[in-house]
Protein backbone atom coordinates (compact mmCIF):
# COMPACT_ATOMS: atom_id res chain seq x y z
CA UNK A 1 0.00 0.00 0.00
CA UNK A 2 1.27 3.47 -1.09
CA UNK A 3 2.37 5.97 1.26
CA UNK A 4 0.84 8.97 -0.29
CA UNK A 5 -2.59 8.65 -2.90
CA UNK A 6 -2.67 10.55 -5.82
CA UNK A 7 -5.67 12.24 -4.11
CA UNK A 8 -3.69 13.04 -0.82
CA UNK A 9 -1.52 14.57 -3.27
CA UNK A 10 -3.67 17.11 -4.94
CA UNK A 11 -5.61 17.71 -1.94
CA UNK A 12 -2.26 19.03 -0.18
CA UNK A 13 -2.07 21.63 -2.80
CA UNK A 14 0.80 19.69 -5.31
CA UNK A 15 0.20 19.80 -9.02
CA UNK A 16 3.78 18.97 -10.95
CA UNK A 17 1.79 15.48 -11.38
CA UNK A 18 -1.10 15.71 -13.30
CA UNK A 19 -1.78 12.03 -14.17
CA UNK A 20 -2.58 9.38 -11.61
CA UNK A 21 -0.69 6.58 -13.47
CA UNK A 22 2.47 8.98 -13.39
CA UNK A 23 2.44 9.86 -9.75
CA UNK A 24 1.54 6.39 -8.70
CA UNK A 25 5.06 5.22 -10.87
CA UNK A 26 6.84 8.15 -8.96
CA UNK A 27 5.37 7.89 -5.81
CA UNK A 28 6.61 3.95 -5.59
CA UNK A 29 10.24 4.69 -6.39
CA UNK A 30 10.36 7.16 -3.62
CA UNK A 31 9.30 4.71 -1.08
CA UNK A 32 12.24 2.67 -0.64
CA UNK A 33 14.20 6.10 -0.66
CA UNK A 34 11.92 7.34 2.69
CA UNK A 35 12.38 3.76 4.26
CA UNK A 36 16.00 3.86 3.96
CA UNK A 37 16.38 6.88 5.91
CA UNK A 38 13.78 6.44 8.17
CA UNK A 39 14.97 3.28 9.32
CA UNK A 40 11.71 1.36 7.52
CA UNK A 41 9.20 2.76 10.53
CA UNK A 42 6.46 2.86 7.89
CA UNK A 43 7.60 -0.56 6.96
CA UNK A 44 6.99 -2.14 10.63
CA UNK A 45 4.69 0.61 11.28
CA UNK A 46 0.83 1.17 9.56
CA UNK A 47 1.15 4.92 8.32
CA UNK A 48 -2.91 4.96 8.37
CA UNK A 49 -2.81 3.47 12.20
CA UNK A 50 -0.22 5.87 13.92
CA UNK A 51 -1.56 8.22 15.93
CA UNK A 52 0.86 10.75 15.81
CA UNK A 53 -0.64 12.96 13.24
CA UNK A 54 1.65 15.52 13.33
CA UNK A 55 4.44 12.81 11.74
CA UNK A 56 2.14 11.55 9.27
CA UNK A 57 1.32 14.78 8.03
CA UNK A 58 5.60 16.05 7.41
CA UNK A 59 5.98 12.60 6.25
CA UNK A 60 3.80 12.88 3.60
CA UNK A 61 4.29 16.50 2.88
CA UNK A 62 7.87 15.70 2.80
CA UNK A 63 6.86 12.63 0.44
CA UNK A 64 4.89 14.95 -2.11
CA UNK A 65 7.53 17.38 -2.14
CA UNK A 66 10.27 14.82 -2.98
CA UNK A 67 7.56 13.48 -6.15
CA UNK A 68 7.89 16.96 -7.57
CA UNK A 69 11.09 16.89 -7.33
CA UNK A 70 11.28 13.40 -9.13
CA UNK A 71 8.89 14.95 -11.89
CA UNK A 72 11.05 18.35 -12.24
CA UNK A 73 13.97 16.92 -12.65
CA UNK A 74 13.30 14.09 -14.45
CA UNK A 75 15.01 11.75 -12.31
CA UNK A 76 12.94 9.08 -9.16
CA UNK A 77 15.29 6.15 -8.79
CA UNK A 78 17.87 6.04 -6.84
CA UNK A 79 20.60 5.84 -10.23
CA UNK A 80 18.47 8.07 -12.03
CA UNK A 81 19.52 10.31 -9.22
CA UNK A 82 23.08 10.01 -9.44
CA UNK A 83 22.81 10.18 -13.39
CA UNK A 84 20.85 13.17 -13.73
CA UNK A 85 22.12 16.23 -14.59
CA UNK A 86 19.97 19.62 -13.76
CA UNK A 87 20.55 23.33 -13.88
CA UNK A 88 17.32 24.26 -11.69
CA UNK A 89 14.72 23.21 -9.77
CA UNK A 90 11.64 25.13 -8.43
CA UNK A 91 9.01 23.00 -6.08
CA UNK A 92 6.77 25.13 -4.43
CA UNK A 93 7.89 28.39 -3.43
CA UNK A 94 11.44 27.11 -3.48
CA UNK A 95 13.54 27.78 -6.46
CA UNK A 96 17.13 26.53 -6.47
CA UNK A 97 19.74 26.97 -9.65
CA UNK A 98 23.10 25.10 -9.82
CA UNK A 99 24.78 23.61 -12.40
CA UNK A 100 25.66 20.12 -11.90
CA UNK A 101 24.17 16.83 -10.94
CA UNK A 102 21.03 16.23 -8.84
CA UNK A 103 23.03 15.21 -6.09
CA UNK A 104 23.67 19.52 -5.66
CA UNK A 105 19.76 19.25 -4.16
CA UNK A 106 19.50 16.17 -2.79
CA UNK A 107 20.64 15.64 0.79
CA UNK A 108 24.25 14.03 1.17
CA UNK A 109 23.77 10.25 -0.51
CA UNK A 110 19.91 9.59 0.28
CA UNK A 111 18.78 10.78 -3.04
CA UNK A 112 16.34 12.83 -1.37
CA UNK A 113 15.49 16.41 -1.83
CA UNK A 114 16.68 18.86 0.35
CA UNK A 115 13.84 20.07 1.37
CA UNK A 116 11.85 16.92 1.54
CA UNK A 117 14.78 15.59 4.37
CA UNK A 118 13.77 18.62 6.14
CA UNK A 119 10.36 17.89 6.43
CA UNK A 120 11.14 14.34 7.23
CA UNK A 121 13.53 15.82 10.22
CA UNK A 122 10.70 17.29 11.67
CA UNK A 123 8.81 13.39 12.12
CA UNK A 124 11.65 12.63 14.57
CA UNK A 125 12.22 9.28 12.06
CA UNK A 126 15.71 10.06 11.23
CA UNK A 127 16.94 9.45 14.66
CA UNK A 128 19.94 7.24 14.82
CA UNK A 129 20.43 7.06 18.53
CA UNK A 130 19.85 4.66 20.83
CA UNK A 131 17.18 5.06 22.89
CA UNK A 132 16.28 4.41 27.03
CA UNK A 133 14.21 1.33 27.73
Amino acid sequence: MAYLSFDEYKQMGYTKISDEDAFKKIESNTEPLFDVVTHFYYVDNDIQQDTDSTRVKFFKRALALHCDFAQESGASTPYELTQQQISSVSVGRTRIEQSGTVSNVTSGKSGIYTVAMRYLARTGLLYKGVGWL
